[in-house]
């Protein structure tokens, strides 16, 4: 199997992540990243990313507003 990714949005979504969790977290050392992929139909995966700190976070609202162009349906 293989996937076709853009390259350069997943970079930048994960630079973005990564430098919020950093700029807003109190210990550094509390950042966990993690990718999950899965087939959900032939020819079709999911990717899941999550960044996870102790920084004061985003709303729910929020992140759907932020977030919104990067999913395809």
């Amino acid at each position: 199997m293989s996937l076709m990714l853009d390259v350069m949005r997943i970079q930048q979504i994960l630079l973005n992540f990564l430098s919020n969790a950093v700029k807003f977290s109190p210990k550094f050392d509390c950042i966990t990243v993690t990718v999950n992929a899965e087939l959900v139909s032939e020819g079709r995966v999911q990717v899941k990313i999550d960044v996870k700190d102790n920084g004061i976070g985003i709303s729910e609202e929020e992140q759907t507003r932020l977030f919104s162009p990067y999913f395809r349906t």
